[in-house]
């Protein structure tokens, strides 16, 4: 998407934006019906409390507490840059799966450090990994998982690679 944008001379940002957007769309079109956005207080307390969970259930986890919030801090990459998930009208659902997308990516910064992860050849990998666990820590978090599920192991994440050059 945007990475390979950028790569080949592109936007980042246009893909990003359609990237954002998409996801939003998705989530807020899955049968439910609209729910008035959530509040800045609810947000602030929220982030609070999944922050604890995390740490809870994830020894060593970074301190993310109203990282999503301030969305257009530059290490961002699920929302562009002053877009802020509050003015977006999104249900508690919706929002709690977007501050653990970010929260992850507080996370991979922290084992990674984030000029590895935007560096590497597979960062795509990584972000899709992003992606795939939000939404499962979302559920663990709000107890609507199958009976036998294991919660998401954040040490799964793809390595990163950097394989700009593949051999013949």
């Amino acid at each position: 998407g945007g990475t390979t944008s950028e790569l080949s001379g592109g936007k980042f940002a246009n893909g990003a934006i359609t990237a954002a957007m998409q996801y939003v769309m998705n989530w807020q079109g899955g049968g439910e019906s609209a729910q008035k956005g959530v509040t800045r207080e609810w947000a602030e307390k929220e982030l609070a409390l999944m922050d604890a969970w995390l740490k809870e259930n994830y020894e060593g986890f970074p301190d993310t507490n109203n990282f999503l919030i301030r969305i257009n801090s530059p290490v961002d990459m699920a929302l562009p840059p002053n877009i802020n998930i509050l003015e977006m009208n999104v249900n508690e659902r919706i929002f709690q799966d977007q501050a653990f997308h970010e929260k992850l990516h507080v996370y991979i910064f922290n084992e990674i450090g984030s000029g590895t992860y935007f560096f590497s050849s597979n960062i795509g990998q990584i972000h899709a990994w992003i992606n795939d666990t939000a939404p499962d820590l979302g559920r663990f978090y709000r107890g609507v998982t199958v009976r036998g599920e294991v919660m998401p192991d954040l040490k799964s994440y793809p390595r990163p690679q950097f394989n700009y050059f593949p051999e013949d």
